[in-house]
């Protein structure tokens, strides 16, 4: 599948930073297995949406379903989350007075609005002046949020485009369905504070193209898992800057300047590895990093034939019973033999969650501040 240098997807981190997309263009793809699942579970979502809203032999969307289900990363999840999307399809369709017209994973073009800009939107549903455009995420690491959302606003500009002349469309509804971080969230907008907004945008749009413009370092970087973090130099600069204030500090740090430390150093340890892995890339590529090479790790001993190794012990009268341990699958591993539901329905009862070791969080973190005095009582209670 082809992708536009500027991508609805990438959208948020060419904005900010118009230069990204023509140094990433230089870079190799490093989309690995989550990105395969991914695209597994969209193509099993566009399945059973056109099923229900097209209609679909039965027998020709088993065979479909069947060879996807054959696929080495299928797992019973992606038949859940997939059914959970294509259930929120079917509220957003009961939100029209009539039956909608709809399309799903269709390419869109907003060249007009950045060059040679084209996407796929997951859903598109017109009826009634209304355009709603519906976006199924599979990751489970990074929650992603609908409103204002560049990816989003792209889509629906091609959309209008595309569909514009056919269909008389004054709003925009957006929607984002991430099941496997059990979040939902949609948005409106009007077409012409839309258009307004992509009429904004096309100067930056113009830069990225160009690849002109400054680098400019943000949570897009990480978030967007831009290639070019290792050997960017703006990235490399805000490292710089912590070790310019550890420079300007007295020699006994306060409470106050521990926590500014610690939030500065969070960049750089995630920098570190940043650096070590494309280090490591470049090296094995044959590439010179000055002052490092790559070297043996730690190995440990292993049979080279198991089964004959075993088959020696047990002629020389080693009972058989001996050379193995019962140990039970894992607790995700059982989740993932039955699928979430199927888990949830025959063994909730059985499972239970002991309170985590206490680790510091910078404090936008969500979670509820540790108290001891709980921790020890819900520990306790858990082994009653």
């Amino acid at each position: 599948m082809s992708h536009a240098l500027l991508s609805a997807s990438a959208a948020d981190k060419w904005l900010h930073c118009a230069p990204s997309a023509r140094m990433e263009a230089l870079l190799p793809d490093t989309a690995g297995e989550s990105a395969q699942e991914g695209s597994l579970a969209h193509e099993l979502a566009e399945l059973k949406a056109r099923r229900h809203f097209h209609g679909m032999d039965k027998g020709a969307f088993t065979r479909k379903f069947n060879k996807i289900k054959s696929h080495e990363l299928y797992a019973v999840d992606i038949d859940n989350y997939t059914d959970a999307y294509v259930e929120y399809l079917k509220d957003v369709e009961m939100m029209f007075t009539s039956k909608p017209y709809a399309v799903f994973e269709t390419k869109v073009d907003y060249s007009h609005i950045a060059p040679e800009g084209f996407g796929t939107a997951d859903c598109i549903m017109i009826g009634g002046g209304h355009l709603h455009i519906v976006d199924f995420k599979y990751g489970k690491t990074v929650k992603v949020d609908c409103t204002e959302n560049p990816q989003m606003k792209l889509y629906a500009l091609g959309a209008l485009k595309k569909y514009g002349l056919l269909y008389s469309i004054e709003d925009v509804t957006l929607h984002i369905v991430q099941p496997r971080m059990s979040n939902i969230s949609s948005w409106d907008i009007t077409c012409e504070d839309l258009n307004a907004w992509g009429q904004s945008i096309k100067p930056v749009g113009q830069m990225a193209y160009d690849g002109t413009g400054e680098c400019v370092v943000g949570h897009w970087c990480d978030s967007h898992f831009c290639k070019c973090r290792a050997t960017c130099r703006a990235y490399m600069e805000r490292m710089q800057a912590v070790a310019a204030f550890l420079d300007k500090l007295p020699p006994t740090l306060t409470d106050e300047e521990v926590g500014q430390c610690l939030t500065l150093a969070t960049d750089i340890k995630k920098w570190y590895s940043i650096l070590e892995n494309y280090a490591m890339t470049a090296l094995l590529a044959g590439k010179n990093i000055a002052g490092w090479k790559v070297v043996e790790g730690r190995s440990n001993r292993a049979f080279n034939d198991i089964d004959q190794a075993y088959k020696t012990l047990a002629t020389s009268g080693i009972d058989e019973s001996l050379l193995y341990n019962r140990v039970p699958i894992t607790l995700t591993d059982c989740e993932k033999m039955l699928g979430k539901k199927g888990f949830t329905q025959m063994l909730a009862d059985y499972v239970v969650k002991p309170p985590g070791k206490p680790t510091i969080a910078p404090q936008s973190d969500p979670r509820e501040h540790y108290n001891p005095a709980m921790a020890d009582f819900a520990g306790l209670e858990t082994n009653n």
